[in-house]
């Protein structure tokens, strides 16, 4: 029995620029696994080349050769139609992901690890779309995606569970905490409430297109401006494809080496092959950049004030700063002035690159147990029914709790204490985005009425009726938007459309007749639409077709796709 129950479940972390995969040891420690290269994070990174492809830091120096076949920077592509093809085949963001995690797990296979059930973090902010698209990323692969979690709630698991394992009386206070994730592509502020019951978000937003590569991109600007003024004969580098590819490593590691030093210098292939060298400051680096770090303090002051609103609570008893760009001075420089006298808080960078895949780990072994004891108890009270008819539900319920909790310990190798603390721990998110329907408003203009409204705790479910606006109509057309609208009404361009749905009426309804709308959103950020037939009493069931996900017919094809790649030393 325990060969099918207990789960082995491997956390990943799927980034813009860089990504890892983790998995709780034996000994209850998380674990980094490295890739086949024996690096502990991947380049989120593809190059294709006649018969299969490269991925990770092979892949972005193959790029200086034939660009057209290189791929990065692909997450900011999730839940959208970006199409490209390469090797005669059309891909998706969903596919080239599933090839950087095909990569990551071939480095888990080589460790002796058997990946297959998984969980896979995003930003906050994701909407329905990009969930989906990342879940079907891992699916493509053959992995068994459990959940897709959000970053900040990994990154706050990995360091709230190191905090709960503490012998300390800290450890069972509740702190309310920040999270500053800034990636290689993406930023997201949370503040989150940790206490030995689980962790609860306050609040979350972010950009997804705001992250290292534009630090990258202003770098490569600068040091361009500086070149073309320095050698006016250089050409147009931006204009070659093949210098162009080269310069993304060229940065990159002019923007590692102004992390240690003041002053750095880049070589830079000019058009007519010869080499310049170019010098850049920090300073100068920094004041180029100065606009993106001041948009992630706008996003943090937000989430503060907000935070703050929602619970009443003033202080912040934790600033956590992770993501690899979070290595950048300028960051530790720009947080600690704006916040550590303010806040009376020491922000502190924890883990930057392992804290999210550490903490997806953490969360896939939780939900794994959980799922083991609600299993358990199902088939120990099929048994006990069995064995004793006259046993009450509330009776039969006791018992098998008792002997799922006893299996558990057994079969996870875990103390009764362990098993009955991880059952009690909550994990609790918020909507990144408000939900709701176009509808009509009093003066007849087309609105967005959302029923779920951003910051709103989830799971959620929400129920709002609607007048028919003509008899005996046979259909009514629900068309689905998210936006950042705090409130029940947002103007249509202010927001996305997720997709539409189309309900089947019962005939002969008059106008005005009332249908019940009701949005349900897990905790992984999926959308269920229901409705209801209120004259009739009738529950109908609305498909909800989400614009940008693959259809099955997709999926297919593309899972073959990847099947058939191979990935080349």
């Amino acid at each position: 029995m325990s060969d099918d129950i207990k789960k082995k479940v491997y956390g990943i972390d799927l980034g813009t620029t860089y990504s890892a995969i983790s998995h709780v040891g034996e000994t209850g420690n998380v674990e980094i696994i490295n890739n086949p290269d024996g690096g502990a994070i991947t380049a989120s990174a593809v190059f294709f080349e006649d018969g299969g492809i490269v991925v990770g830091d092979g892949a972005k120096e193959s790029a200086y050769t034939d660009p057209d076949n290189f791929v990065h920077l692909i997450k900011r592509e999730m839940g959208t139609t970006w199409r490209k093809e390469f090797l005669g085949k059309e891909h998706t963001p969903e596919s080239i992901s599933s090839l950087i995690l095909k990569y990551m797990v071939k480095g888990a296979e080589m460790s002796g690890h058997e990946v297959k059930d998984v969980v896979i973090t995003c930003p906050a902010y994701f909407n329905e779309a990009e969930r989906q698209a990342t879940k079907i990323a891992g699916e493509l692969t053959g992995l068994n995606v459990l959940a897709v979690v959000d970053e900040p709630i990994a990154a706050a698991i990995s360091y709230g569970m190191g905090a709960a394992n503490s012998d300390t009386d800290e450890a069972q206070k509740t702190k309310q905490i920040i999270v500053y994730d800034l990636g290689g592509g993406t930023f997201d502020v949370t503040v989150v409430q940790i206490s030995p019951k689980g962790v609860k978000v306050v609040c979350s937003d972010g950009d997804h297109k705001l992250g290292g590569a534009d630090w990258d991109n202003a770098l490569r600007d600068l040091l361009l401006d500086k070149l073309a003024i320095e050698n006016p004969d250089a050409g147009d580098l931006m204009a070659d494809p093949e210098t162009r590819a080269a310069l993304i490593t060229t940065v990159e590691k002019t923007k590692m080496s102004l992390s240690q030093k003041e002053t750095a210098s880049a070589r830079i292939t000019c058009c007519d092959g010869g080499k310049c060298k170019v010098s850049v400051t920090r300073a100068e680096f920094d004041e180029a950049t100065r606009s993106q770090l001041e948009r992630t303090a706008e996003f943090t002051d937000a989430m503060i004030a907000k935070a703050r609103k929602k619970t009443g609570i003033e202080k912040i008893d934790e600033f956590l700063l992770v993501g690899g760009s979070t290595l950048m001075p300028q960051v530790m420089e720009m947080v600690n002035a704006r916040y550590k006298d303010a806040l009376g808080v020491e922000p502190k960078l924890f883990e930057p690159n392992h804290a999210v895949s550490k903490g997806a780990a953490l969360y896939g072994n939780n939900k794994a147990i959980k799922d083991a004891y609600q299993k358990l108890i199902e088939d120990e009270i099929e048994k006990l029914k069995q064995q004793n008819g006259n046993l009450d539900n509330d009776e039969a319920r006791k018992k098998a709790e008792e002997a799922a909790k006893e299996q558990v310990a057994d079969i996870f190798e875990l103390e009764p204490d362990s098993v009955e603390d991880t059952l009690a721990t909550e994990m609790v998110t918020v909507a990144s985005k408000s939900i709701g329907i176009r509808v009509k408003n009093k003066e007849g203009r087309l609105v967005c009425n959302n029923l779920i409204e951003k910051q709103a705790e989830v799971p959620c479910s929400v129920t709002r009726s609607y007048p028919v606006s003509s008899a005996n109509a046979s259909t009514l057309p629900l068309a689905v938007y998210s936006n950042n609208i705090d409130g029940s009404i947002a103007e249509l361009d202010c927001c996305l459309e997720l997709g539409k749905a189309t309900m089947e009426l019962t005939p002969g309804l008059p106008k005005g007749a009332s249908i019940e709308v009701t949005f349900s959103l897990d905790a992984e950020g999926r959308l269920v639409l229901t409705a209801r037939d209120v004259t009739n009493d009738k529950k109908l069931t609305v498909p909800f077709q989400v614009e940008g996900v693959l259809s099955e017919e997709e999926r297919k094809k593309l899972e073959k796709v990847v099947a058939d790649l191979e990935l080349n030393d």
